[in-house]
């Protein structure tokens, strides 16, 4: 019988939302994201902020599970939210890559400190073209970081604006989302009613068409330019991926970094934040030494 992915004890049992800032990126425009202040003190006074910035069609609450384990080790966690996304804004123009990433860096000028960058699925590309002096290393996951290659990925991307409109679009993509775990957390039914609710909302549909629609070729042609130490994370079941493996390897052999490392999770699929967090926080954690 083929094994699965199995939330680690650290997963909490009930779904717990938290108070959410606003950055003004533009006219009565905001990113919306969520301080999490450490829990403990950092080992030898060495902390860090991890910025976590969740996928297309996802909020910040992806990395739930993930951050309270990062707090316990003595770092600040901020858990961001894409344009139209969560709880930020749905009356951008325009919602590409490029719009993502300076809207990432306004944040990063707020923050301060040594930061570490969290990306996962869209998020990663973005992570790929910031310019920021205060990020010293970063980690993607299920990182989608170029236009994919293929009949498929170009047939995807034609078809998914259409399965995502109203007044299907919300339960398309819920049902799309469901398919995107191995293993469900305690309180997946919880958050999946949350998210739901967050796509439910005037402009999340329009915003969720137009992130898919966004060309990560920039991000694809920059990967050799970029230099700080970076984590490739990837489940070995991640559906998005024809290979997972295969394009965890290509963007580690692409990519300008002297200091990168892949990290393949078995039986996990497109969200190891929430399938594996006490691996990707034990990962993280580790990686902080090589920075």
């Amino acid at each position: 019988m083929k094994k699965i992915a199995v939330i680690s004890k650290s997963a909490m049992s009930a779904f717990h939302r938290l108070p959410a800032e606003k950055l003004s990126v533009g006219p009565n425009q905001h990113l919306s994201y969520s301080k999490v202040a450490p829990t403990t003190p950092a080992a030898s006074n060495n902390a860090f902020t991890f910025v976590c910035v969740a996928g297309l069609g996802e909020t910040r609450y992806t990395f739930r599970h993930l951050a309270p384990l990062l707090a316990q080790a003595g770092h600040t966690v901020y858990m961001v939210d894409l344009r139209g996304m969560g709880d930020s804004s749905t009356t951008f123009s325009s919602y590409s890559v490029e719009d993502n990433t300076s809207d990432l860096e306004a944040l990063l000028v707020t923050i301060g400190g040594k930061v570490v960058l969290v990306g996962n699925s869209f998020a990663a590309a973005c992570i790929v073209l910031v310019k920021s002096s205060n990020v010293v290393g970063s980690m993607i996951l299920g990182p989608f970081v170029r236009d994919m290659p293929g009949v498929g990925a170009k047939i995807f991307s034609v078809i998914a604006p259409l399965m995502f409109a109203r007044p299907y679009g919300v339960g398309m993509w819920m049902s799309y989302w469901k398919t995107l775990f191995s293993a469900q957390a305690p309180d997946f039914d919880e958050y999946a009613n949350y998210l739901k609710s967050k796509m439910q909302e005037e402009g999340r549909l329009h915003a969720l068409r137009q992130l898919l629609k966004a060309s990560k070729a920039n991000a694809g042609n920059h990967l050799g330019e970029y230099k700080l130490p970076i984590l490739i994370g990837m489940g070995s079941l991640d559906p998005d991926f024809s290979s997972p493996e295969a394009e965890a390897q290509y963007i580690h052999d692409t990519i300008g970094s002297t200091v990168k490392q892949v990290v393949m999770y078995p039986n996990v699929k497109h969200y190891p934040q929430t399938e594996c967090p006490d691996a990707v926080a034990a990962d993280l954690i580790k990686f902080l030494d090589r920075l």
